[in-house]
């Protein structure tokens, strides 16, 4: 047990999750829904270095326990069924973890859109959504191989009329930043992934396409939504399981 293990569908989980609603802040919404739907994922972890995250695999060893960064990708793939041996019961079903998250996700959803929507039509809902996203996922897939077609099972849902009527578009992590920003390269480019860039000295240059309209941009908005959700995340942790709690200093 610790103090501070994440736990699904928890009362913190819930508080921070209401509060972004209450601001019809549709970034706010979208961080909160991910962190939401994390304490599935990242359940019986702690998100920061502790032993309590530690694993026993000779890989392991050479991992810092912080988050779930021992178990690799393992709690994040949703067709994954994997072995936690830190646990009582080590085996751990993906799929029915997040298909539970999704169902409760989409009951809170529901109810915010909606606040007078019966209990039929809430479990109408969730059995509906239970048996599409169950095909979507598909099969135990140990090494994430079948990652693209069920991205492209979950699209097609997304293009039914029952959720959105429209196809999701393919991620872009950069795309926001992009549309408002200009980047010039000194050097090796900083946002790389190749592993020779937090070496290099030169730092790039990035100025604004339109000084005058960024803050309406949705990268900014983003941000903002960030650190605002942060703030509100912190106070309510801090009224709860930090009153009393003190940290060993890093």
């Amino acid at each position: 047990m610790h103090w501070l293990n994440t736990a699904p569908n928890s009362r913190n989980a819930n508080r921070i999750l209401d509060a972004a609603l209450a601001t019809d802040d549709l970034y706010r919404i979208g961080i909160a829904c991910h962190g939401f739907a994390d304490t599935w994922a990242h359940q019986n972890f702690v998100g920061y270095f502790d032993e309590f995250n530690a694993m026993a695999s000779p890989l392991s060893k050479a991992m810092p326990n912080i988050g779930h960064a021992d178990a690799g990708h393992d709690p994040d793939w949703p067709a994954l069924f994997w072995q936690d041996a830190r646990m009582l019961h080590e085996w751990v079903d993906n799929k029915a973890v997040f298909l539970e998250a999704a169902e409760t996700l989409l009951k809170k959803l529901t109810t915010y859109v909606d606040p007078r929507v019966s209990e039929t039509g809430l479990a109408e809902k969730a059995h509906a959504l239970r048996r599409d996203l169950d095909r979507a996922i598909g099969e135990r897939d140990r090494n994430n191989c079948y990652r693209a077609a069920r991205v492209a099972r979950y699209r097609a849902l997304s293009d039914r009329a029952e959720y959105g009527d429209c196809e999701l578009v393919e991620y872009d992590a950069d795309l926001w930043l992009d549309e408002i920003v200009n980047e010039s390269i000194r050097g090796l480019r900083d946002r790389s992934d190749f592993i020779l860039t937090r070496w290099d000295p030169l730092s790039d240059v990035y100025t604004w396409k339109n000084p005058r309209n960024h803050r309406r941009s949705r990268w900014y908005l983003f941000q903002e939504a960030v650190k605002n959700h942060q703030k509100e995340a912190w106070d309510i942790l801090v009224q709860s399981n930090m009153a009393n709690l003190e940290l060993p200093h890093m």
